[in-house]
Parts: structure tokens; C-alpha cells; sequence
């Protein structure tokens, strides 16, 4: 089963969802919200409630937010409640970098790698 992923506001960048909204023959599509889509959390959503609502979504957040996202992510599994993980991309990465980047993540792992835990990548 493809991933599911949740963009934070940090990749509201226009080219980037361009490219992940084509389509692309050698790969799955990608399933992505983005922070700020009708079906995603608003704009300007704390990362505590980033993090509850991709837990309850069962979307892994994508993220440049070094800075706190990873603390949240802490917090929250501290809690006693579950999360399907968060990717922390490391900045300059181009638009192609981070769609093979996903599109790798997607093909080649599970949901349960990834859960309850943050990942630099690459």
C-alpha cells in the first residue's frame, strides 16, 4: 500500500506540487495533502496540531522545519500516542532531489518503518 504523506507549509512551493501532480511513468503516484489544501490543516497550524492531524490521517508529515517538528514528534509519542512518522529533508534540496527522494521512500518501505520516529533525508 502507497504511503501517505502530508506536506508542512514549509513546501508550499508551486513548482514542487507541479511536479508531483504530473504524472510520471516509471513511478506510483505520490499521495500528498499540502498544509493549507481544503482536505489538510489550515495555514498557520502549530506543529502539535501538524502532528495530531497526520497521526489521525495516517499521513507521514514532510518537512524542512528542523528547528521544532522533530521535538513535536517527541512530545507526542511521550504522550503514549502513536504517529506515522515525520521526513525531515535537509535544505537546497531541488524539486527533482525531493521527488526521487519520495518517490524512493514510497516504493521501497513500509508504514511501519517509518513510525513513531523522524528521519533526515538524505
Amino acid at each position: 500500500m502507497p504511503l501517505k504523506f502530508l506536506f508542512d507549509e514549509n513546501l508550499l512551493h508551486d513548482g514542487l506540487w507541479h511536479a508531483i501532480s504530473k504524472p510520471r511513468e516509471s513511478h506510483q503516484a505520490l499521495d500528498v495533502v499540502r498544509i493549507g489544501d481544503a482536505d489538510g490543516p489550515p495555514r498557520a497550524t502549530p506543529d502539535e496540531e501538524i502532528i495530531s492531524w497526520s497521526s489521525l490521517h495516517g499521513r507521514i508529515v514532510v518537512s524542512l522545519d528542523v528547528s521544532t517538528m522533530a521535538d513535536e514528534l517527541d512530545a507526542w509519542v511521550a504522550k503514549g500516542f502513536s504517529h506515522p512518522g515525520v521526513i525531515l529533508l535537509r535544505p537546497g534540496l531541488s524539486i527533482s532531489a525531493i521527488i526521487d527522494l519520495l518517490d524512493f521512500v514510497n516504493e521501497t518501505s513500509k508504514g511501519h518503518e517509518w513510525k513513531d520516529a523522524f528521519h533526515w533525508l538524505p
